[in-house]
């Protein structure tokens, strides 16, 4: 028997069926509208066709405090509030943007095709790693779609290089606060967040994470399943770093990349908004086809509805195929293949044959959608937890996961990429905790003339960042040695990474030391620079105290000639898998690798596997204090650089 509020769900449903039937999805002879007021107290902008109008608000951030849905006569956004707000992630909320004046000019007036650009520069003297960069927006709104386009830049007009990271927020409410849902796809599934709401004797509850480190595509979803409204947004997962809500206020989030830009350096990314209706929930999004499944009770058990919308353009000949899957005993359920023919803005719904228990072991539905000039997989994952008649079927601690699919990064390679002659030396250090320990500084003055580069390696709320490194081949390809001194992976941007491995591969000296940010702690294992080191990493908390000390022994080529005390001990060592083959053993604590080195394309790479602590005593040197300490790192240093041993 069904309660009172599964039926007013089924009214609801049915009602915004009949309008989804009689509005027309793409009216013919459409026309887009562009308009602007300015006076003393306001200067907006306003975009319009039959699908949107949405206000810009140059006075505040050029973002949008105004979006009306005009299929649902609905606004999306409360006083004060608003879509496209910029920031940059080295600022904490609202950041300087966020209520900026904002310079704007009129880009296309229509009818066809309506836009506005706006900029403005980073001010903020308290950030100086970010004070000149340019960010802009061209907002963007065709006659004949509800798409919103959103073209972003940040450009670097300076003389200095900058270190900075885009982040978009929405702030938004369909159908008001009760019932707003934010989904996002991430390697367990699909993350559904909402928040604990107490509604004519509903409990909503709180499910998943505000943040979703862990993104597995470019989209995310903001809907209201009770009035079937949507927000679909669609960005580049490619230079995607987290996607991110805070539920209790409603909003819509995501983070880029670190860019690491030099003088001159313009990046650029499109975010896509597509205002949608009649959805119970979104399981894949593109700019093709929108695409839900979930699960109806039936007689037999539960069901199958598949979804589909399109996304930016009426869609023809679209196929759906479905497998069912059930992972953990590699068992087949059940296929289908389903025709829909012509797809629209509003969706249309089919209701599988396929049934599967009200209770049973946790299944994975495989999709494939195709249509013209498209095919797009996905899986939506059935646990315990979503195994019900969910408005929003999440996945929640269901165990399911894969590996996000690898970024496609657009390559700013040097033609010809080579060494660079300098006078003296050239170090780069990324400093991380305990490094003056290591003594390098001391170790470069017995090398002579030297010049030594730092950058600090910092973890909080926005995850670990490095404040800089070489940022270009023209500054990598002129430094003897880069230095990795007990850092993540993670805090060297993606274009850092790509830049290290060509220096290192074109003749570059890595030297790594180790800690507990560092190698299996560091995450190196799942990074591009497994393949650079002579050593496999393993997991987080690979270093292992020993309380009496190992003796350094053993030392060989490289260090050959070296004379330690005696008494000098690691009292921690990094408990690597397995030393590569045709790397070389140079230093041993006790019986175990110490330092190992070892060539990768034309360079080297040296890892010391240690941290610097512990504390001497009276029979026992902590190695680092030892004298010939830093004769040791000069001897190294010597062999990356490529130098006759001295």
């Amino acid at each position: 028997m069904k309660t009172n509020y599964q039926m007013l769900i089924g009214l609801v449903t049915s009602f915004l069926l009949v309008v989804g039937l009689l509005w027309p999805s793409r009216a013919c002879g459409a026309e887009a509208r562009i308009s602007e007021i300015r006076s003393e107290s306001e200067n907006t902008v306003v975009l319009e066709n039959e699908f949107v109008r949405m206000t810009v608000d140059m006075l505040h951030g050029a973002r949008v405090t105004g979006f009306c849905y005009k299929p649902l006569d609905q606004e999306w956004i409360y006083s004060g509030q608003g879509l496209f707000a910029d920031h940059v992630w080295q600022q904490t909320w609202p950041g300087e943007l966020y209520n900026a004046k904002y310079d704007y000019e009129i880009t296309e007036k229509g009818p066809a095709r309506v836009s506005v650009r706006v900029w403005r520069s980073l001010e903020q003297k308290s950030k100086e790693g970010v004070v000149g960069v340019k960010v802009e927006r061209k907002l963007i709104l065709s006659a004949d779609s509800p798409a919103v386009t959103v073209e972003v830049a940040m450009t670097n007009p300076t003389d200095r290089v900058k270190t900075v990271g885009y982040w978009s927020q929405h702030i938004l409410h369909l159908g008001g606060p009760s019932d707003q849902f934010n989904i996002r796809p991430f390697i367990g599934g699909l993350s559904v967040a909402t928040f604990d709401l107490r509604d004519g004797g509903r409990v909503r509850e709180r499910v998943g994470q505000e943040f979703v480190k862990d993104p597995a595509a470019g989209w995310t979803a903001t809907l209201n399943p009770t009035t079937g409204e949507a927000a679909v947004f669609l960005m580049d997962y490619n230079d995607l770093r987290w996607l991110y809500n805070c539920i209790g206020s409603h909003t819509t989030e995501w983070y880029y990349d670190l860019l690491r830009m030099a003088p001159g350096r313009r990046w650029e990314t499109k975010i896509v908004l597509l205002p949608l209706r009649g959805y119970r929930g979104v399981s894949f999004a593109s700019k093709e086809i929108i695409a839900d499944v979930r699960l109806v009770e039936s007689n037999e058990g539960f069901r199958l509805v598949y979804t589909l919308g399109c996304g930016v353009a009426p869609l023809d000949e679209v196929s759906l195929q479905a497998e069912l899957v059930a992972p953990a005993k590699g068992r087949a359920l059940g296929s289908e293949t389903v025709k829909f023919g012509s797809v629209g803005d509003f969706p249309r719904e089919f209701t599988s044959s396929l049934t599967v228990p009200r209770k049973g072991e946790p299944f994975v539905v495989r999709v494939n959608l195709k249509g013209k000039g498209f095919s797009h997989d996905f899986a939506k994952h059935f646990g315990d937890y979503n195994r019900t008649d969910r408005l929003v079927a999440g996945v929640f601690k269901t165990g399911y996961s894969v590996k996000p699919p690898p970024k496609q990064k657009a390559s700013r390679r040097s033609v010809s990429i080579r060494k660079i002659a300098h006078e003296g030396l050239a170090v780069f250090e990324a400093r991380g905790q305990f490094y003056p320990a290591w003594r390098l500084e001391e170790a470069l003055k017995l090398k002579g003339k030297y010049v030594l580069k730092a950058g600090r390696f910092s973890c909080d709320v926005y995850g670990e960042q490095m404040d800089s490194f070489p940022a270009g081949y023209e500054e990598i390809m002129a430094t003897d040695v880069v230095v990795l001194n007990n850092v993540t992976a993670d805090c060297l941007t993606p274009d850092d990474k790509a830049l290290l491995k060509d220096y290192v591969q074109h003749g570059g000296g890595l030297l790594v030391f180790g800690g507990w940010y560092a190698f299996g702690g560091g995450g190196y294992a799942e990074s591009a620079l497994a393949e650079l080191l002579p050593v496999e990493s393993g997991k987080p908390f690979d270093i292992r105290r020993y309380e009496k000390g190992l003796p350094l022994t053993g030392a060989e080529s490289t260090l050959q000639g070296v004379k330690f005390s005696g008494k000098s001990v690691v009292f921690w060592l990094q408990e690597v898998p397995q030393v590569k083959k045709e790397a070389q053993v140079v230093l041993k604590a006790g019986a175990k690798p110490l330092i190992v080195v070892g060539s990768c394309g034309k360079g080297r790479v040296a890892c010391v596997l240690t941290s610097p602590l512990g504390e001497s005593t009276q029979d026992a040197t902590l190695f680092c204090e030892d004298d010939q300490w830093p004769a040791v790192l000069g001897r190294l240093v010597d062999w990356l650089k490529g130098a006759a041993t001295k």
